[in-house]
């Protein structure tokens, strides 16, 4: 006589929910690094091209706009961030103006 039964299971429906989030959690943390390996390895080679062309008095002139910690990309930097915030108040206020089909039909007739 063969009774079938139910193999009970050590963990239940949310422990396996919680099991599964934390597995993924580890899978996006392991690609994120590959990802970053990658990204380090690509600018290593593309800056080793760049040398191999450009002479490095050329290279020491043109390095200020990407080294974060230079003055000058902090002043480049800080000023995009000024014409952007200043757009953007523009932008707000003259959004106010701004009448819907309605309203423009009400304020002719």
């Amino acid at each position: 006589i063969v009774v079938s039964m139910e193999k009970e299971d050590a963990f239940n429906f949310h422990d396996r929910v919680l099991i599964q989030d934390i597995a993924s959690m580890l899978g996006a943390n392991i690609y994120a690094k590959r990802m970053r390996r990658a990204a380090e390895r690509t600018n290593k080679i593309s800056r080793e091209i760049l040398h191999a062309m450009i002479p490095p008095p050329v290279i020491e002139k043109i390095e200020v706009f990407w080294d974060e910690h230079s003055d000058e990309y902090q002043t480049r930097r800080s000023s995009i961030i000024d014409r952007e915030s200043y757009s953007t108040s523009d932008s707000l206020a003259s959004s106010d103006n701004i009448m819907t089909l309605d309203e423009s039909c009400h304020s002719l007739g």
